[in-house]
C-alpha cells in the first residue's frame, strides 16, 4: 500500500491491476479487460489486533479475544435470522436464493436453495473510500 502525506492528509492509494474477463453469454467474443484491486496483503485477526494494541493500553491477546468472540456472536446472530449492525463498521444479514411458486399458499422453506452472507459498508466507510487515489499495480501480482 502507498502512502503520500499531504498538508496533514493521509492519502492512500489502491494498488490496481487488469483482469481480463470474458462474456459467458457471447463466449466467441474476446475478453475485455476491467480493473481489479491487486491486494498488497491478506490482514487476519491476530494481524488486526497487534495493529490496534500499538499505541494502547490494551494488550494484543485481550483485543484478539474480543475480535474473535465478536465474529462468534455475529455468527450467532446471522443464524438466528437477526441483521447484525456495527455502527461505523457496517451491516451483515443473510439473504435467500429460493425457487418461485405461483402463489403464498404454494410458498414452504422447502423452496429456499441457499442463503448468502451480505455485508452492507457504512456511510463512514464509503465516506472514507470515495477519495482514495489509484496507481497501477508492479508487474507480477
Amino acid at each position: 500500500m502507498l502512502f503520500f502525506i499531504i498538508t496533514k492528509t493521509l492519502i492512500i492509494m489502491i494498488s490496481i491491476k487488469s483482469v481480463g474477463k470474458k462474456n459467458p453469454q457471447k463466449p466467441s467474443e474476446e475478453a475485455k479487460f476491467y480493473a481489479q484491486v491487486s491486494f498488497s496483503r491478506k490482514v487476519n485477526l491476530d494481524y488486526l489486533a497487534d495493529l490496534m494494541s500499538d499505541g494502547s493500553t490494551v494488550r494484543r491477546n485481550d483485543i484478539y479475544a474480543v475480535l474473535v468472540g465478536m465474529v462468534d456472536m455475529i455468527i450467532k446472530l446471522l443464524q438466528n435470522g437477526d441483521r447484525v449492525v456495527l455502527g461505523e463498521l457496517g451491516t451483515f444479514y443473510v439473504s435467500l436464493k429460493s425457487d418461485p411458486v405461483e402463489s403464498v399458499e404454494d410458498f414452504s422453506v422447502h423452496q429456499v436453495k441457499g442463503n448468502k452472507v451480505n455485508y452492507l459498508a457504512s456511510l463512514a466507510i464509503k465516506r472514507a473510500l470515495s477519495g482514495v487515489a489509484y496507481s497501477a499495480a508492479k508487474t507480477g501480482r
